[in-house]
């Protein structure tokens, strides 16, 4: 189509807004920017349109932020009748059709592709109607399987909508056509047109055969999205493709849900009988591992916008079967160290996450494997205090076979059965409370019956909470050499088969007896050996022995708790009471909870980080001293040990890095006693000196004192360093103060890496063994990506290698403030050899697209031997040939080989070629355009692809222990941080003050 691009000279302001639409991250947000709009300009309103509709085009576009975008675009634009720019045609351009027979409503778009479109329908004379909004909404969605549509100003200058022309044919009709098995990628077309509405908080509300056409290449493609302006309520959806709730009048406007009843129909219909009969698990197998991988990603997008349980039970049977995980649930590959197993069972080995409060279970058993596939669904939408969290999951190779290995919180009281005998009886007591609740959520939420509830399939967390183990996850804790000796176990919790069926009731029979055991310190049965029939069978359903006295060995059961366990255990099923009233008898007990509070309080500060962080900072740096310094060990210890890898993690560490910077208070648990250091500097710089400890494993960097201004940037930068955990970047140990009280000097403390820096140490490799330090240098800056750290300054000074030859990430983040022994020289000079274009023409910001042109040019110097740019000697050629967007040259080019010519033979070559598929790796990295770079999962994808051969020694844990010892106790105040984040809660400055 012949649109209208915004003006070239726009270009920064753009980029400008740009940066400004990322932070629209609430519907309150969106509101205040939709109020503000009031008082532009039209002009400015244009280009806030056109900004607006291209980030919606941007490869972020399926983020759930862009939601809130698209909602404050289609206010303002419908207020003031107003269009993207590009997405609207010249009206200059659109001519009447006047051939024979032709509709009057068929116009041809002239220009390099002449086309004919159809007036879809002219905007209504009052622009703030809801037609309008509706039309504007379909207008600025760019998408393959929704039908384009874009606006024109005929000479009248009303507003005029237009879409492609296409054959008036329904998809059901064009299927009918096909075969059967042709008939599948129309449905994942739809799956994938509803997926992106639904991302954009968009619902279709009227989606049946009729409003998916077929375009001219044979795809489906959505329309109909302008349904809701012609009608009120759902009159425009046929009642055969309704849900139950319109029918019985239980709401009043479309939602998510009904889209997804009219989608089933709609794909029912589309299939013929015999594919009908089929199971829809089935039918996922004949889709290309593609295909399923997007048809499971949609399904769970359903299932966490609203569990609805045959959804989930289709796409447990779809997981199940294909063997296809959803995004959602996988993770970058987590370091452990695969040499020091914390625990072996018959069914898994544990192992402890490298820096971080996890443990990576490794599944070694098949049937294990099978029952996680079948199970990610369920475990990973759950949310309850009492069920045990699912941190993720990644592929790894282990004891050389492909294994799955699953993320769980690391907690060191184990299980149930090994914690429970440790505490005083009364203590005992809010562990069943506990396991009653998981218990009610897994019945009531999905529907699900653990089977065999026990002591071991129960764990309970560093703060003395019990969560249960469902979905098959307590395989990952079963521990011995075989599963005999958990079965016998087993067996001592299941109701008689002769009178319970596996399900909910049985479970609730082995409730009574995980109540036993908790209350008695014994197992059910005790007094049996593990092959007595009432072990194996319990025919008669014989229940456990109430203890008559209290010894070393158990304790009695006082007539409440005795009467609670009788009712799980009756010999009639139908006796049994039920989740809640169990929850009421047990609530009737006066169980005294005394739990650690840091656990209590991870509500209220999730609650918290909801708003802005950079407000929040401004309150806390508004607090008393005294006030500040829980408020940061708390979110220290937070992030530490009660968050996982997720969203919540990475908010939390921006506020705590907001308020350091802003406070110079920095987390007490890294605050570093007696270091001592020799005096004599091993290098120095505009930063400080850097020096070697007399623990010669410790290094310190001596900065110069600086003023406020000056010091606050790089504290910032510190507490993300300091909650950095990876193989591939260098650990930080921590920070003291010396020197006089009013002008303290910073001393930083990390390890001392003898080998030096990656610009010294690759030249003295051969190339093949330098291909490895690539592979670290990426999976250390993919890492720090996820964190959404951008290094900044990425270049081989800024790289150091450890004892066994591995690569270190330092000095990350803008300040540069890490102990990185930084080679002599002009830095600039260096600095300007590894900076991307856009860095010298205007956007002196770094981006992560400027770190991937780092990384290039980072290849092309390790490979080659040749720093990038080296046929230019002064910085001004460098930043001219930047300034040209010019890429560095590829070695073996004519300089360099004239170069060799003007020698003899005996000419010693100071430079490596790069074979074609290394070089086209830098060349993607090193693209002119930001925009055009791949990302660093691309890079890591590519890397791959080299196929590298690495025979370094296994990376070794970076001695840390000694530090440890050096380090400040850390003591919280965590009622006055309770007291803090209430008070900050309701303490929110105005939304007004956030844009």
């Amino acid at each position: 189509m012949d649109s209208q691009p915004p003006p070239t000279d726009e270009a920064d302001t753009l980029a400008s807004v740009q940066l400004l639409l990322s932070q629209i991250d609430s519907k309150s947000r969106a509101q205040e920017v939709v109020n503000k709009a009031h008082d532009l300009s039209r002009e400015e309103v244009q280009l806030l349109v056109d900004a607006l509709s291209m980030s919606l085009e941007q490869a972020n576009a399926f983020a759930r932020s862009q939601a809130h975008i698209c909602l404050v675009l289609v206010n303002i634009a419908s207020a003031r009748n107003v269009v993207s720019r590009h997405r609207t045609i010249k009206s200059e351009s659109v001519t009447l059709d006047t051939g024979v027979d032709v509709p009057l409503d068929i116009f041809t778009i002239t220009g390099q592709t002449p086309c004919q479109v159809r007036v879809v329908r002219r905007s209504p004379d009052n622009p703030l109607t809801k037609g309008s909004e509706e039309l504007i909404r379909w207008a600025h969605l760019t998408h393959q399987n929704i039908l384009p549509l874009y606006a024109t100003f005929p000479k009248d200058n009303d507003l005029c909508f237009v879409s492609p022309c296409l054959p008036e044919i329904s998809a059901c009709d064009h299927a009918q056509r096909l075969l059967k098995e042709r008939r599948l990628p129309l449905i994942l077309d739809v799956v994938n047109g509803l997926a992106y509405l639904h991302r954009l908080n968009i619902v279709h509300g009227g989606l049946t055969p009729d409003t998916v056409l077929i375009s001219s290449e044979g795809r489906a493609l959505i329309t109909g999205l302008d349904n809701a302006a012609e009608s009120e309520g759902f009159d425009s959806l046929p009642t055969r493709y309704s849900a139950p709730e319109i029918l019985e009048d239980e709401i009043n406007r479309p939602t998510k849900a009904v889209d997804i009843w009219a989608f089933a129909c709609f794909s029912y219909e589309l299939v013929d009988d015999e594919v009908k009969r089929d199971a829809t698990a089935a039918a996922a197998k004949k889709l290309s591992p593609g295909e399923t991988q997007a048809l499971v990603d949609f399904l769970d997008l359903v299932i966490a916008d609203s569990i609805h349980l045959p959804t989930v039970k289709l796409l447990s049977d779809i997981t199940g079967s294909t063997h296809a995980v959803p995004q959602s649930c996988k993770v970058n590959r987590v370091q452990y160290d695969s040499t020091a197993p914390i625990a072996v069972g018959p069914y898994a080995k544990a192992y402890k996450g490298r820096g971080l409060n996890i443990r990576v279970n490794v599944v070694i058993d098949s049937h294990a494997t099978a029952r996680f596939r079948k199970w990610w669904t369920y475990w990973s939408n759950s949310s309850h205090p009492n069920v045990l969290p699912f941190y993720g999951m990644f592929h790894d190779i282990f004891d050389e076979a492909p294994r799955i290995c699953v993320i769980t919180p690391l907690f060191e009281n184990r299980t149930l059965h090994n914690y429970a005998p440790t505490i005083p009886q009364k203590s005992r007591m809010p562990l069943i409370a506990d396991v009653i609740s998981g218990l009610a959520y897994l019945h009531n939420t999905w529907n699900v019956a653990v089977g065999g509830l026990n002591g071991q399939k129960v764990l309970v967390s560093n703060d003395g909470r019990a969560m249960v183990a469902s979905f098959g996850v307590y395989r990952l804790f079963v521990e011995g050499e075989s599963a005999n000796a958990y079965t016998s176990y087993w067996w001592r919790f299941n109701g008689p088969l002769s009178r319970y069926r596996p399900g909910k009731k049985s479970d609730i029979w082995s409730f009574g007896c995980v109540c036993y055991e908790v209350l008695t310190r014994r197992t059910p049965y005790y007094q049996y050996p593990d092959d007595h029939e009432v072990v194996t069978r319990n025919p008669q359903a014989e229940i456990p022995r109430r203890p008559d006295r209290s010894d070393n060995d158990i304790d009695e059961i006082d007539d409440k708790a005795w009467g609670l366990i009788t009712k799980c255990c009756a010999q009639n099923p139908d006796n049994q009471p039920d989740i809640s009233q169990i929850q009421e008898i047990i609530a009737s007990l006066g169980i005294e909870h005394n739990r650690p509070a840091v656990e209590l309080l991870r509500d209220p500060l999730l609650r918290l980080i909801k708003n802005r962080t950079k407000n929040i900072a401004e309150i806390v740096a508004g607090l008393k001293p005294d006030d500040i310094r829980p408020v940061v060990d708390f979110l220290d210890q937070t992030l530490k040990d009660h968050l996982s890898i997720s969203d919540e993690r990475n908010r939390v560490l921006a506020l705590l890095s907001r308020i350091t910077s802003a406070t110079h208070v920095f987390p007490q648990r890294y605050e570093l006693k007696s270091v001592k250091y020799r005096p004599e500097p091993i290098a120095e710089g505009g930063f400080g000196s850097v020096h070697q400890g007399v623990n010669t494993s410790m290094c310190v960097k001596v900065m110069k004192r600086l003023e406020p201004d000056a010091l606050t940037p790089w504290v910032k930068e510190l507490i993300l360093w300091a909650h950095s955990s990876h193989p591939n970047v260098l650990p930080f140990y921590g920070v003291f103060v010396h020197g006089a009280r009013d002008s303290p000097q910073t001393c930083l403390v990390s390890p001392f890496m003898k080998n030096g820096n990656l610009h010294d140490y690759a030249p003295s490799l051969p190339q093949k063994s330098r291909l490895p330090l690539i592979s670290d240098v990426v999976h250390g800056l993919h890492y720090l990506h996820e964190l959404g750290i951008v290094h900044g300054d990425l270049k081989g000074q800024n790289v150091l290698i450890s004892d066994e030859g591995h690569c270190l990430i330092t000095d990350f983040g803008a300040s540069h403030i890490t102990t990185a022994t930084a080679a002599s020289g002009s830095l600039s000079a260096t600095t300007l050899r590894f900076s991307a274009p856009e860095m010298i023409l205007g956007n002196k910001k770094p981006s992560k697209e400027f770190d991937i042109w780092s990384v290039g040019c980072l290849f092309y110097e390790v490979l080659s031997r040749k720093a990038p740019y080296h046929e230019y000697k002064s910085e001004v050629q460098i930043m001219a040939a930047l300034s040209r967007k010019e890429p560095p040259t590829r070695p073996g080019t004519t300089d360099d080989m004239e170069e060799k010519d003007d020698w003899d033979d005996d000419f010693d070559q100071d430079w490596d070629t790069i074979d074609d598929q290394a070089w086209s790796l830098v060349m993607k990295c090193c693209n002119p355009e930001p925009e055009n770079r791949p990302n660093m999962t691309t890079v890591k994808e590519l890397v791959v692809d080299l196929k590298i051969w690495d025979d370094r020694p296994v990376a070794k844990t970076i001695p840390g222990a000694e530090i440890l010892k050096l380090r400040s106790d850390s003591k919280i105040d965590l009622v006055r941080v309770e007291e803090l984040l209430d008070q900050l809660q309701v303490s929110q400055l105005p939304l007004s003050v956030m844009l």
